[in-house]
């Protein structure tokens, strides 16, 4: 009987174990997600303006050449 009884305990607190380190996960993942969605907005944005300047100076060399 006493065996059991361990087992149960030892067996909540692994139960309880798994549920701590998937909530820590959870908010791990959530916490840099929102880094990482930030960091994607940046990079995105970076990316857009790099692309339009490339197409202003390539419109204004092609302009240049045409004169």
């Amino acid at each position: 009987m006493i065996y059991i009884k361990n087992l149960r305990e030892e067996c909540e607190k692994l139960l309880l174990n798994i549920i701590t380190y998937v909530v820590n996960l959870y908010f791990c993942v959530v916490k840099h997600k929102n880094r990482i969605t930030s960091m994607l907005k940046r990079m995105k944005k970076i990316l857009v303006t790099g692309l339009l300047e490339m197409k202003n100076n390539n419109v204004r060399i092609w302009e240049d050449m045409t004169r």
